[in-house]
């Protein structure tokens, strides 16, 4: 995905990326890393840890301190419209 059009007008859609750590057996998800670039000043990332079961979310503006937050339990960053404009949701 890389733009999205609403009423004629297309957005650019910067970077996104997931990558997903497989056992080499079965292809059993163990954990995970999503990162998204909102616009030009903030980078979003989470990274799931299967063995301690918690997500670890990272805002990370560009300019300034990033912030951390541990959430029990397996999320995911979600990324959607919104009359054109480019949203986030982690659940």
């Amino acid at each position: 995905l890389s733009s999205v059009s609403y009423n004629g007008t297309e957005h650019s859609i910067y970077g996104n990326q997931l990558i997903l750590k497989l056992w080499p057996d079965n292809n059993t998800s163990k954990g995970f890393s999503q990162t998204f670039l909102v616009g030009d000043n903030k980078q979003v990332r989470l990274d799931y840890n299967e063995k301690q079961d918690e997500s670890v979310i990272i805002y990370k503006p560009i300019v300034g301190k990033p912030t951390r937050e541990n959430i029990s339990g397996k999320r995911f960053l979600q990324i959607f419209t919104d009359k054109g404009k480019i949203e986030y949701i982690i659940q």
